[in-house]
């Protein structure tokens, strides 16, 4: 074995050999060469700067989440029980405040008013005879009763006067006389009877019986309002304006008093209930200042009302606001509503993209900045950050940077502190 690897040796050997000569020759053949150029300098890296510029602070937006509620929501039902003779709205119509919704069977309380009314009638057509007083034919009958009474008295008189006469003269017995003073008595009784009743018909009806009459009427005409009131509280009418959201009940169903049948909603008045902390709550007293969005879509909204409890379970203050009716769709009660609440924050620093900042250890954050070196270069050095703001794709930073240093803007990634670089304006880059 160790001798072919000698013999392999050796046959390389020889043939770098050769190699070597055919090298020379052709150099002796074609002359010496010209000198190698020497190598290129390394290109210099072109970045992207921007100037930063000092700030006085930032503006913070804060998001609260709450939702759309109607202002006016009811389950109707009504006051009475019964029967369901008729339901005039369906879900999703629109109704108006006063339409009628749902009727109840009222046959026994109609018999009932039809009762009242004629019995009303009556008492009034009796009132009526009693405040207009006997009639002219009657007082003249009582009259004329009167007269008779007086000439049946008369004679009853003379009778008696003979009666007593002839008694002295012991013609009549004094049974007789007894006979006649009796009488006597009797036609003064009729006579004082018929001077009391023409009396009566002459001062006309008293007034204790005009007032048990008028008593009478009045009684019989609450009775009729007393109906009138149940027969409107067989009838389910709209509260207000809005839309019919739930049915509970068809017709020919028996429903007891109070039991809901319809469920309305107003749509034209809605209200965005946010809960937001209760510092916040105290600052958001100016409606201009504040921002409602609703998928999406900022909607007019007057003055927050506040609630005068904190929620028990997230312990936030809600606030109310009533959404402005205008153009456009209306939204729906039940939707996710946003309020975003702007307040500037009080802090020196600089605004950078996100993309010129690189994450550090333990929370911090660096950029890198360009020293001016000659000659239109710069070296890269490291500046500390810390971020107290992120706004979309750009960061409120404070440091070690000052107003006007050149920061990189991009492409942090290829550099590192010390190395040299070209500044090139921002347009003049391609991203």
């Amino acid at each position: 074995m160790r001798r072919i690897l000698t013999k392999r040796n050796l046959v390389a050997v020889a043939v770098l050999g050769a190699a070597a000569v055919g090298v020379a020759a052709v150099a002796q053949h074609t002359g010496p060469g010209p000198d190698l150029a020497p190598v290129a300098a390394a290109r210099v890296l072109e970045v992207e700067t921007l100037a930063v510029r000092t700030e006085s602070g930032y503006r913070l937006v804060q998001a609260y989440t709450g939702e759309l509620r109607a202002r006016r929501q009811a389950g109707l039902g009504l006051e009475v029980g019964g029967r369901i003779v008729s339901i005039h709205a369906d879900v999703g119509a629109r109704v108006g405040a006063g339409d009628l919704l749902v009727e109840l069977d009222a046959a026994h309380l109609l018999a009932s008013r039809d009762e009242l009314d004629a019995g009303l009638r009556a008492a009034r057509a009796a009132l009526a005879e009693l405040e207009a007083g006997p009639r002219a034919e009657t007082i003249a009958a009582a009259r004329a009763l009167r007269d008779q009474r007086r000439e049946e008295r008369r004679l009853a008189d003379l009778q008696l006067e003979r009666r007593r006469a002839l008694v002295e003269r012991a013609v009549d017995s004094q049974a007789d006389l007894d006979v006649a003073e009796t009488n006597l008595r009797t036609a003064d009784a009729r006579l004082a009877e018929a001077d009391a009743r023409l009396a009566e018909l002459e001062a006309g009806t008293r007034a204790e019986v005009l007032d048990a009459q008028r008593a009478r009427v009045a009684e019989l005409q609450a009775g009729l309002q007393r109906i009138a009131a149940a027969l409107d509280d067989t009838l389910l009418r709209a509260p207000f304006d809005g839309v019919i959201a739930a049915r509970d009940a068809d017709e020919g169903a028996v429903v007891a008093a109070g039991d809901v049948v319809l469920r309305i909603v107003e749509t034209d008045r809605i209200e965005a209930w946010i809960g937001v902390p209760e510092d916040v709550a105290t600052r958001c007293g100016d409606a201009d200042a504040l921002r409602v969005e609703v998928d999406g879509r900022t909607v007019a909204v007057g003055p927050p009302r506040a609630l005068p409890e904190l929620d028990r379970r997230t312990r936030t203050a809600t606030l109310v606001f009533d959404l402005d009716a205008g153009a456009g769709p209306r939204p729906r009660p039940g939707a996710i509503a946003r309020l975003l609440v702007e307040q500037h924050t009080d802090a020196r620093g600089f605004w950078l993209p996100l993309e010129a900042l690189v994450p550090g250890a333990r929370g911090l954050w660096s950029c890198r900045v360009l020293t001016p070196a000659g000659d239109g270069e710069a070296i890269v050095r490291r500046a500390a950050l810390e971020l107290l703001h992120v706004d979309g794709e750009r960061a409120f930073v404070r440091g070690t940077l000052q107003d006007g240093d050149a920061v990189l803007a991009s492409g942090v990634q290829r550099v590192v502190a010390g190395q040299r670089v070209r500044p090139v304006p921002t347009s003049e880059t391609e991203r």
